[in-house]
């Protein structure tokens, strides 16, 4: 929906001088009692002198938190990650 609003060409424009986009995490359908209220987390990076972007942008559709084994492949996708691409 931010995205969509009528002010979203000036949200762009201000995130793209201000910031790099570091990721976004999509939170799991579990956690809301229908899909049209899921959340995500946009991930960002106040630019300054000693910041860049980064190699790629860290996108990741997270699984139930009851799913032990499928968190933790994302939790070291996450990890590998911020190894090689930041």
């Amino acid at each position: 929906m931010l995205f969509e609003s009528d002010q979203k060409d000036q949200l762009q424009a201000y995130l793209k001088k201000h910031a790099h986009i570091v990721g976004l995490l999509q939170l799991p359908e579990s956690m809301f009692k229908n899909e049209t209220m899921r959340k995500s987390i946009f991930v960002l990076q106040k630019k300054g002198e000693a910041t860049k972007d980064p190699k790629k942008v860290m996108l990741a559709d997270l699984p139930s938190f009851k799913e032990a084994e499928a968190m933790q492949q994302v939790l070291q996708q996450l990890n590998q990650w911020f190894e090689n691409e930041r």
